[in-house]
């Protein structure tokens, strides 16, 4: 009998199954996606381009070459799909390729002739945040309408760079304290368990701040509506920044802008110690 020969490392990270997961779990892809919604749609525009490259028998992320996006698109087109629908499913798979081909995992001409200069429209998008100076007018104009709770929310927002799904589904029992050190617990649908956040000394004061004002059930919503017994909506956080637009002068502020704001600040403290 011969014995089977162990693969290298270096092939099963790059079969294609694994690269996609690792692009699912990236910060890149968490950024790029402006909602859950639309995260929940790349990823499964990218389990489609995954069943394509299951069909063809293409299984590393080496082997993709520019006529196999081709035919992907030229697919997506027969089974029926809308225009629309198959430019969000083209800008899903452009993102996990420049994504790629920054990780020196996918050839750089992958892209071309299938989507002529997409990877220089890609980089091109802006993803607006807000500057330090911003964050502490808003928190400054915040305090001065004496709304702990809009305070508590953007420094939740800016501090933990969640959907804003994820900051409506809170309970104040989901404000964590362990060893003098404050959190905020979400949780993980995919893994079926709380990832645990931490915030720092101002939001810590803040938040203790705004849970000392009412006295109620811990199990109660963290963010209310206006039936107290019940959640705040989408829209409801939206429309509570909305009012501060105009005072800190930023007049397309929302919560996209404030995750935004989190990756930016993650982004420059990693550049930061890479330079240590």
């Amino acid at each position: 009998m011969i014995p089977e020969i162990e693969r290298p490392i270096e092939n099963q990270q790059n079969k294609i199954g694994q690269v996609l997961r690792r692009y699912v779990g990236s910060e890149e892809f968490s950024q790029r996606a402006r909602t859950y919604n639309t995260l929940n749609a790349y990823t499964g525009n990218l389990s489609l381009f995954f069943s394509f490259c299951q069909n063809r028998a293409i299984s590393s992320i080496k082997e993709l070459k520019p006529d196999n996006i081709s035919a992907w698109f030229e697919e997506l087109k027969e089974r029926g799909d809308s225009p629309p629908t198959r430019a969000r499913r083209r800008a899903s798979l452009a993102g996990f390729l420049c994504w790629g081909i920054d990780n020196e995992l996918v050839q750089k001409d992958v892209l071309s002739p299938p989507m002529p200069n997409w990877r220089e429209s890609y980089i091109r998008r802006s993803t607006k945040s807000l500057k330090k100076e911003q964050i502490d007018a808003l928190l400054k104009e915040a305090k001065k309408q004496n709304s702990l709770r809009d305070a508590a929310f953007i420094l939740i927002a800016v501090q933990t760079g969640v959907f804003v799904e994820k900051i409506v589904d809170l309970d104040r029992c989901d404000v964590v304290q362990r060893d003098g050190q404050m959190g905020i617990r979400f949780y993980d649908e995919k893994e079926d368990e709380y990832d645990t956040k931490q915030v720092d000394k101002t939001a810590q004061e803040v938040i203790g701040k705004y849970l000392n004002e009412r006295d109620v059930d811990p199990d109660q919503p963290l963010f209310p509506g206006e039936r107290h017994n019940e959640q705040i909506t989408r829209q409801g956080l939206w429309f509570i920044l909305k009012k501060y637009r105009a005072h800190i002068g930023v007049p397309e502020l929302s919560p996209i802008m404030l995750r935004n704001t989190y990756f930016e600040n993650l982004a420059r403290q990693k550049r930061e110690s890479a330079q240590e």
